[in-house]
């Protein structure tokens, strides 16, 4: 291809008058055949968006073809298709023209030629060369186009480096400086050759690529598209190459500082704790451009606006900003029987995180743009695990652009049980704090909150921002419900309990007498004691009515952690960092100590008849206990870490408990079987909480969001 300059004024006229056409080639990978290459969460969703958004950004050029392939499109993302895409562009490309093409997936180094592979879905490890797309055939397809003009847009997981840590039976000995070096050095040759080559890496060598929930893409894509919806545009409303690439800088390096601030308090009071492990800062994440010699290139245009103001990351816009699409409707046919899902969107002031929800891989089927596709299943797919007997869910809440609507993807775990897990409705909020409690409020439509110091009222039913009921001076760490609805208590790092009136939205006692930290509150089932557990390592009565203090048990030699009453109010229950569960009288007495646990017992929750008591540990067990002879009936084992949450379902066949691991477990009350696993959370799951018909389950987590999951 012989080098070329075209000025930004002669581009953008070229592209306006139609003189030149703009081709895109973009290709999203979520899911991989080769189990051993790990799924992804938002290339599907990138991909699709910055399709969206691209056909927006280049309405006044009117010469275009955008070909996408992601796991939603009709052109899915494998090397055929993509190759044809690129023999298409290649044979019908003009000098004047531009070409695009941008990739959000893994990419991996092939170990005896050392060559770099971006993987599509059919990509096999132990044939990189022959089944992903190797860097530098790529190149050479755009050597052999006459375009002029080449951009070339990398968000892999690790796309400076091209490696995927952990991968499993994937070994590379190559050095991940060596990778990287592979990478950009193979660039800057082309770019040297290539004069029209202009490339954006999501990031340089040494780091990774970010994902945040809350952003539903990747940190680089995301901004991506923020750019091309204007945020980069010049004053003439130009968005160019360079102009793009100056915004993504920018911006991404003060999310990820603002990131950055945020553990630093989270650190703070963790050392205020007493606390010794601290939650790790994220690595910079700096976008990489290459680029020997090509002109500004346009690359879309804002048209009736003038530039937007520059933005930090505070006042960056989240989806909840955005204009909220309607719901979508997804109807899918699995083992001959309809299952209608519903994908909800639904903003609530301070964000949102829903749209298309992604299922875990274990076997991919087939897939449609259109929204209502069936997708038959004639043979009987096994099961992966053996003690498990209903469908497991991997769903991830992505955000696609304003005013556009995810396809989802939808793909089965492997499941020995011809009857599928019930359809799930699930809705998001991103809270800006780990969420350490949650809890329905006395019905279905009414949830209580506590993230950082806030504590929010939701009102489920209606589409409205949260009610802020009240705050402490430090993180609040459970929350109840009275049994009458009326009330809520509150429990904090501040050392205070606190009472609310739920309907006047007014405090009505602050519970003051613990000398630390308070982790956990309960009502009574007449609403008229209140329990807590403190890191002082009492458990202390409180009278509602007055806020009296009434009585102090002691007896645990370490944090007390959870406390709960049965559900005649007779006995009250307390877990501790020391171990044990003790069963108390009211008075004080000491009934029984339930001991089994390795580690650290850190919720307890009776199931509702009374007979049972089930205990979660540090130990990465969940146990059931008798609650009238103290044996214990149960060791549930799945978790792969600390397991901090759990609770019955109101009719108590249903066991749920959250981890650390990032995971929710449902468990079978009678046996301890595993019914499934809720993936959906991008961090330590803290707290969950059935609704009282049983229908939806809450979770909260330090990854800042509260979803829930229907059926």
């Amino acid at each position: 291809m012989t080098a070329s300059w075209l000025d930004i004024e002669n581009s953008t006229i070229a592209l306006t008058s139609g003189k030149a056409r703009l081709w895109a080639i973009l290709v999203g990978v979520n899911a991989y055949q080769d189990s051993r290459i790990p799924v992804l969460h938002y290339s599907a969703a990138d991909c699709f968006a910055l399709a969206n958004v691209l056909v927006t950004a280049t309405q006044q050029f009117p010469k275009k073809r955008i070909i996408s392939h992601h796991d939603f499109a009709a052109q899915m993302p494998v090397r055929e298709a993509v190759l044809a895409s690129f023999a298409q562009v290649v044979e019908r490309a003009k000098p004047q023209d531009t070409v695009l093409f941008y990739f959000s997936g893994h990419g991996l180094i092939e170990p005896k030629s050392k060559r770099a592979v971006l993987c599509l879905s059919d990509t096999q490890t132990d044939q990189l060369l022959d089944t992903g797309l190797q860097m530098h055939e790529l190149l050479q397809q755009l050597d052999q186009c006459e375009s002029r003009q080449q951009l070339v847009w990398l968000d892999a997981c690790h796309s400076g480096e091209l490696m995927i840590p952990g991968a499993r039976n994937v070994v590379f000995n190559t050095a991940a400086d060596e990778t990287t070096t592979t990478i950009l050095q193979l660039l800057r040759q082309q770019a040297v050759q290539n004069k029209g080559l202009y490339a954006l890496l999501s990031c340089d060598q040494g780091q990774r690529s970010w994902e945040f929930p809350e952003l539903g893409h990747g940190l680089f894509t995301y901004y991506l598209i923020q750019g091309l919806q204007g945020e980069a545009a010049d004053a003439t409303g130009v968005i160019s190459a360079d102009g793009l690439y100056q915004y993504l800088y920018e911006h991404i390096t003060q999310f990820i500082d603002q990131k950055n601030q945020t553990v630093r308090r989270l650190n703070e009071q963790r050392l205020h704790m007493g606390e010794v492990l601290m939650h790790p800062e994220y690595p910079l994440q700096t976008p990489k451009r290459i680029v020997d010699g090509v002109g500004n290139v346009v690359v879309g245009m804002v048209v009736g606006m003038q530039k937007r103001a520059k933005l930090s990351p505070s006042s960056a816009p989240t989806p909840a900003q955005q204009v909220a699409p309607q719901p979508l409707e997804a109807a899918k046919t699995v083992t001959n029987r309809s299952i209608n899902w519903r994908y909800w969107l639904w903003g609530w002031g301070t964000a949102l995180a829903a749209g298309g929800l992604y299922l875990g891989l274990e076997s991919l089927l087939p897939r449609s743009t259109d929204p209502s596709v069936s997708l038959p299943i004639t043979s009987p797919i096994t099961s992966p695990n053996d003690s498990s007997d209903v469908c497991n869910l991997n769903i991830d809440l992505t955000e696609p652009i304003a005013q556009s609507v995810l396809e989802p993807q939808i793909v089965l775990n492997r499941c020995g049980s011809q009857q599928p897990w019930q359809p799930v409705k699930a809705q998001a909020w991103l809270e800006g704090d780990p969420v350490w409690a949650v809890a329905f409020a006395g019905d279905d439509s009414r949830l209580l909150s506590g993230s950082g110091n806030i504590v929010k009222l939701r009102d489920l039913s209606k589409q409205e921002p949260s009610d802020v009921l009240g705050n402490h001076t430090n993180s609040v760490y459970d929350v109840a419900a009275s049994p009458s609805h009326k009330l809520a208590a509150t429990a904090s790092a501040d050392q205070t309990a606190k009472i609310w009136d739920i309907s006047q939205r007014t405090l009505k006692h602050i519970l003051k007498d613990h000398s630390a930290a308070i982790w956990s509150v309960a009502f009574s089932p007449d609403g008229s004691t209140i329990a807590t557990g403190s890191v002082d390592k009492t458990i202390k009565l409180w009278n509602t009515s007055t806020g009296r203090l009434e009585s102090t048990f002691t007896g645990h030699q370490d944090w007390v952690f959870a406390v709960a009453f049965n559900p005649s109010g007779d006995v009250l229950a307390t877990a501790s960092k020391d171990g044990t569960i003790k069963l108390w009288d009211l008075n004080g007495t000491e009934l029984n100590r339930l001991t089994g646990h390795k580690d650290a017992v850190r919720a307890i929750a009776f199931s509702p008849d009374g007979t049972k008591l089930a205990s979660t540990s540090w130990d990465r067990t969940v146990r059931i206990w008798d609650t009238q002879t103290g044996q214990m009936l149960h060791t549930l084992n799945g978790h792969t870490d600390r397991v901090v949450a759990v609770g019955f379902s109101p009719d108590g066949d249903t066991l749920a408990s959250g981890s650390i691991d990032q995971t929710i477990k449902l468990w079978r009350s009678a046996d301890g079987a595993l019914l499934g696993t809720l993936y959906g959370q991008t961090d330590w799951v803290l707290s969950l909480d059935f609704s009282p018909d049983g229908k939806t389950l809450v979770s909260g987590s330090r990854d800042q969001t509260i979803l829930l999951w229907q059926k």
